[in-house]
């Protein structure tokens, strides 16, 4: 029997050193959201870093066809991933922006079933039609604001979704008009 040549162990003991550098990484990229879309990529170098160590110790052509193994396997569940995080983003901007024409309808103000009344506070939702008819206006010219809004032609209200702040809502300014907020 052999003994454990040195370059094996150094291999071994890079590739603990990167995987615990590597996840203190990822966890600041999840803690921030940044990891949102690319999972697949940051697996993916994560696997990279592993086949470079283990070609170092098993020789370079078992590691090219085990990367190409990897390759088949992964580029479908990376494309996979990216597929999914577009359609969730284009389903949450959809949400936003529902949202959006349902408070610019109603005045822009919460009523009390979690959606915006007129009135400012937590009230009834008689609230938004007393808004509306003691405003004298229709609610069509703000619907029609809020389609225009949609295709780009007009700026947005100054709405602020998420923290339910903006115009109406106190007369406190949103996060520069745009709709969701700075997080």
């Amino acid at each position: 029997m052999t003994g454990i040549c040195p370059t094996y162990v150094i291999v071994l003991v890079a590739l603990f050193g990167f995987g615990i550098g590597y996840n203190r990484l990822v966890e600041k990229l999840e803690r921030q959201g940044h990891d949102r879309g690319y999972m697949g990529f940051i697996v993916a170098f994560g696997c990279t870093m592993t086949l470079l160590g283990a070609g170092v110790i098993v020789g370079w052509e078992p590691v090219a066809w085990t990367t190409m193994c990897f390759a088949a396997s992964g580029i479908p569940m990376i494309a996979g991933s990216i597929r999914r995080h577009v359609r969730a983003r284009a389903k949450a901007r959809r949400e936003i922006l529902e949202a959006n024409d349902r408070i610019v309808r109603r005045g822009g103000q919460w009523r009390n079933d979690g959606e915006r009344s007129s009135e400012g506070t937590r009230g009834s939702g008689d609230d938004a039609g007393k808004e509306s008819e003691r405003r004298g206006s229709g609610g069509t010219d703000e619907a029609a604001r809020a389609h225009q809004q949609r295709r780009g032609r007009v700026p947005r209200a100054n709405v602020d979704v998420s923290r339910g702040s903006g115009a109406g809502a106190g007369g406190e300014r949103g996060s520069a008009g745009r709709v969701g907020g700075n997080r």
